[in-house]
Protein backbone atom coordinates (compact mmCIF):
# COMPACT_ATOMS: atom_id res chain seq x y z
CA UNK A 1 0.00 0.00 0.00
CA UNK A 2 2.76 2.45 0.93
CA UNK A 3 4.56 1.88 -2.38
CA UNK A 4 1.37 2.49 -4.37
CA UNK A 5 0.69 5.72 -2.47
CA UNK A 6 4.28 6.90 -2.95
CA UNK A 7 4.12 6.15 -6.69
CA UNK A 8 0.90 8.16 -7.03
CA UNK A 9 2.23 11.04 -4.92
CA UNK A 10 5.43 11.16 -7.00
CA UNK A 11 3.36 11.47 -10.17
CA UNK A 12 1.13 14.15 -8.62
CA UNK A 13 4.08 16.23 -7.43
CA UNK A 14 6.22 15.65 -10.55
CA UNK A 15 8.94 14.09 -8.41
CA UNK A 16 11.39 12.38 -10.73
CA UNK A 17 11.26 11.79 -14.46
CA UNK A 18 9.41 8.46 -14.42
CA UNK A 19 8.02 5.66 -12.28
CA UNK A 20 9.80 2.32 -12.21
CA UNK A 21 7.83 -0.44 -10.55
CA UNK A 22 9.71 -3.66 -9.82
CA UNK A 23 6.70 -5.90 -9.40
CA UNK A 24 4.08 -7.62 -11.51
CA UNK A 25 1.55 -7.63 -8.66
CA UNK A 26 -1.85 -6.65 -10.06
CA UNK A 27 -2.62 -4.78 -6.83
CA UNK A 28 -0.55 -1.92 -8.28
CA UNK A 29 -2.98 -1.38 -11.17
CA UNK A 30 -4.91 1.45 -9.42
CA UNK A 31 -1.64 3.26 -8.63
CA UNK A 32 -0.47 2.92 -12.23
CA UNK A 33 -3.81 4.20 -13.54
CA UNK A 34 -3.80 7.14 -11.09
CA UNK A 35 -0.21 8.01 -12.01
CA UNK A 36 -1.10 8.02 -15.70
CA UNK A 37 -4.12 10.25 -15.09
CA UNK A 38 -2.14 12.69 -12.95
CA UNK A 39 0.89 12.86 -15.25
CA UNK A 40 0.06 11.37 -18.67
CA UNK A 41 3.43 12.33 -20.19
CA UNK A 42 5.42 10.76 -17.31
CA UNK A 43 6.61 7.26 -18.28
CA UNK A 44 5.73 4.24 -16.17
CA UNK A 45 7.95 1.20 -16.54
CA UNK A 46 7.52 -2.22 -14.96
CA UNK A 47 10.55 -4.41 -14.28
CA UNK A 48 9.37 -8.03 -14.27
CA UNK A 49 11.13 -10.64 -12.14
CA UNK A 50 12.39 -13.72 -14.02
CA UNK A 51 9.55 -15.98 -15.07
CA UNK A 52 6.91 -13.27 -14.68
CA UNK A 53 5.25 -11.36 -17.49
CA UNK A 54 4.32 -7.71 -17.74
CA UNK A 55 0.87 -6.28 -17.14
CA UNK A 56 -2.00 -8.00 -18.86
CA UNK A 57 -4.02 -4.81 -18.59
CA UNK A 58 -4.45 -2.46 -21.50
CA UNK A 59 -2.66 0.77 -20.63
CA UNK A 60 -2.86 2.03 -24.23
CA UNK A 61 0.88 1.70 -24.71
CA UNK A 62 1.62 4.10 -21.85
CA UNK A 63 3.30 1.45 -19.70
CA UNK A 64 6.43 -0.35 -20.83
CA UNK A 65 7.60 -3.57 -19.24
CA UNK A 66 10.83 -5.52 -19.43
CA UNK A 67 12.23 -8.69 -17.86
CA UNK A 68 14.96 -8.49 -15.24
CA UNK A 69 17.62 -10.96 -16.41
CA UNK A 70 18.40 -13.72 -13.91
CA UNK A 71 22.13 -12.93 -14.22
CA UNK A 72 21.49 -9.38 -12.97
CA UNK A 73 19.70 -10.66 -9.88
CA UNK A 74 22.51 -13.13 -9.21
CA UNK A 75 25.08 -10.31 -9.53
CA UNK A 76 23.20 -8.18 -7.00
CA UNK A 77 23.07 -10.74 -4.18
CA UNK A 78 24.50 -9.74 -0.83
CA UNK A 79 27.54 -11.68 0.42
CA UNK A 80 26.92 -14.98 2.28
CA UNK A 81 27.64 -13.21 5.56
CA UNK A 82 27.56 -9.55 6.55
CA UNK A 83 28.96 -8.19 9.82
CA UNK A 84 26.68 -5.81 11.68
CA UNK A 85 27.87 -2.67 13.50
CA UNK A 86 27.53 -4.56 16.79
CA UNK A 87 29.84 -7.34 15.58
CA UNK A 88 26.98 -9.78 15.01
CA UNK A 89 27.24 -11.81 11.79
CA UNK A 90 24.16 -11.90 9.58
CA UNK A 91 23.68 -14.88 7.27
CA UNK A 92 22.04 -14.60 3.85
CA UNK A 93 18.91 -16.82 3.78
CA UNK A 94 19.53 -20.14 2.05
CA UNK A 95 16.68 -19.55 -0.41
CA UNK A 96 18.52 -16.44 -1.67
CA UNK A 97 21.74 -18.28 -2.40
CA UNK A 98 20.67 -18.99 -5.96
Amino acid sequence: MALAVAMTMDAASAYGDMSLLMSTDTDFRPAIEASLRLAPARPVMIACPPGRVGPKHDFLGQVLSFAIPEKHLQASLLPETVPGPDGRIYQRPEKWSG
